[in-house]
């Protein structure tokens, strides 16, 4: 992925988080509801590994998001970041 300046983001612990599949938004929150808040997150992480450009954090999801078929399209949208795009396949 692109480098993200932290910065230019903004207050980490209010981002707008949301998930579509298939162009139907399914979820929608904000980071704040997280159980532990992305500086905690991001600090105990890096104390097991180092992080390098392009990794992705996955924290789980607070609501279920149902389930997904193969050819499903997957869009996590988080404010100030983008969005990521990933097509079901089956494995």
């Amino acid at each position: 992925g692109d480098w993200v300046a932290v910065e230019h983001i903004g207050d980490m612990n209010a981002l707008e988080l949301s998930l579509s599949v298939n162009g139907v938004q399914r979820q929608h929150g904000v980071s704040s509801d997280m159980l532990f808040d992305i500086a905690t997150l991001l600090v105990d992480i890096n104390q097991s590994f180092s992080l390098q450009a392009g990794d992705v954090i996955m924290t789980g999801t607070p609501n279920a998001s149902g389930h997904l078929d193969p050819g499903d399209e997957a869009i996590v949208h988080v404010e100030g970041i983008g969005d990521l795009r990933n097509v079901v396949v089956r494995g």
